[in-house]
């Protein structure tokens, strides 16, 4: 079982109740302290937080945590229709601006919403609830959560699953709305009673209300604030005589206890919590506080997550390093032979590894320093091959000498006549790398013909050369 103390701001005094919950809350004690006429806000909120002390003293109790339940007329209240079914509270807040008197840094906003579109946007100046929330914590009285009168019996008739209507009266206020059947008001309307004659110019409000089309009254609920009588040590809910002058209320009106209030306030079902932002407790898990902790949370998180990656990380290099060192030690042994391994086999293998590298290079190099002084010599027996397969078929040579080098070709031998000679010379002349002269021939007293042809290898480099 938990309890809770829950405090009821009047205009004329404030009530105090202590609840316990056995499933449900339930009222197990109330007490009462008047309030002195002010004439500030600031000596207002003081006496205030002074009957909030005195009420919970009375109480008997050593409670030091409220939740605090203000007036409606301390609010505006708009109803709002999103655009989107998902509420989001920034959204709404710049919506319920421009009806509001104040700007956004002035005031504090809550809302009461439910699965449709629908919300219901209160806000209350910063000022009034800071320097009563000050007074009130000055005297060593913590205030958990703030309420709304107006909601609060909103909620205790939505609590009951029928729909009907609210009305909240004190000595110069009075408040009412409509209750759906899915327990959110359909609307709210709050106004300000005279001091000459309050019951008239109120039965005369109610009429209009009860005339108006959007907002018609049936009979329902009344919490009459006037009612109480207040003492030092208790608080009556006895309802009112409506024979004394000025407390009348509508005959088709039910009173109903003032405790219900105090239930209602302390399920906090659908109800607006003004104890949000800028008056968010300061050791208490405020919007941003929450996020700043979340956000924290997640951090502490990723980096528990990141020393266990870390320690498994270096578990694992510490068990590659020694199958390493097992594998170099058996490396060594094959190679060298030795059955134990020097401290530092590591560097013992690669200096052996660097010394045989350097063996392998530089019989890398012969072999390409050989290639570079054949590489002329097979060009040279390339050229000879081509001019030879350039040769016709049907002539027949005897190759007496044959010279080849970069600069020249000269070839000496023997055919058959001086045409042949001439096809032989053709067939040098055919390769664009040579500048062939035309063969040198002569008769051999034997039969056939000895030529000579001499072809010189083309400089493409020189000038004028195509």
């Amino acid at each position: 079982m938990s309890t809770r103390c829950v405090v009821l701001v009047a205009d004329t005094f404030v009530l105090a109740g202590r609840l316990r919950r056995r499933g449900s809350w339930h009222v197990e004690q109330t007490a009462g302290a008047a309030r002195t006429d002010t004439a500030t806000p600031d000596t207002d909120a003081e006496s205030i937080a002074d009957a909030i002390v005195a009420a919970l003293e009375s109480l008997g109790v050593p409670v030091r945590a409220i939740d605090l339940i203000v007036p409606a007329q301390w609010c505006f209240v708009r109803r709002l229709e999103m655009a989107e079914h998902r509420f989001r509270p920034a959204p709404a807040t710049y919506q319920l601006e421009p009806f509001l008197p104040h700007t956004l840094e002035n005031v504090v906003c809550s809302f009461v919403h439910d699965a449709s579109a629908t919300v219901w946007g209160v806000a209350a100046p910063i000022a009034r609830l800071r320097s009563l929330l000050d007074h009130v914590e000055a005297r060593s009285v913590t205030v958990e959560h703030l309420r709304v009168d107006l909601f609060a019996g909103i909620a205790a008739l939505a609590s009951e699953g029928q729909p009907g209507d609210v009305l909240l009266l004190d000595q110069t206020r009075a408040a009412f709305a409509r209750v759906g059947e899915d327990g959110m008001p359909e609307w709210v309307r709050s106004i300000h009673l005279p001091s000459t004659d309050p019951q008239a110019y109120l039965q005369r409000q109610l009429n209009l209300t009860a005339d108006d089309p959007k907002m018609p009254l049936s009979a329902s609920v009344v919490w009459d604030l006037r009612a109480a009588s207040v003492s030092p040590e208790t608080v009556s809910d006895t309802p009112v005589d409506e024979d004394s002058p000025g407390k009348a209320m509508p005959g088709s009106w039910q009173p109903r206890p003032l405790t219900e209030l105090l239930t209602a306030a302390a399920r906090g079902d659908r109800q607006p919590d003004l104890r949000t932002d800028s008056l968010a407790r300061g050791n208490g898990w405020s919007p941003v506080g929450r996020k700043v902790r979340a956000c924290l949370a997640i951090l502490a998180a990723l980096l528990l997550v990141l020393a266990f990656d870390t320690h498994r990380q270096r578990a694992t290099a510490q068990r590659d390093a020694q199958h390493l060192r097992e594998q170099q030690a058996i490396i060594y042994r094959e190679v060298f032979g030795t059955a134990a391994p020097p401290a530092g086999a590591a560097l013992r293998v690669a200096s052996e590894r660097r010394r045989l590298e350097a063996v392998t290079r530089r019989s890398d190099q012969a072999s390409v320093r050989a290639a570079e002084i054949a590489r002329p010599r097979l060009q040279l027996l390339a050229d000879i091959r081509d001019w030879a397969s350039r040769i016709p078929d049907d002539v027949r040579i005897l190759v007496s000498e044959l010279h080849v080098d970069a600069q020249q070709l000269s070839l000496r031998g023997q055919t058959r006549d001086h045409r042949d000679a001439e096809r032989i010379g053709e067939s040098v002349a055919r390769d664009s790398e040579f500048e062939t002269s035309p063969p040198r021939t002569s008769r051999l007293a034997s039969g056939g013909v000895e030529f000579s042809i001499r072809a010189r290898r083309i400089n493409r480099n020189e000038p004028g050369t195509p």
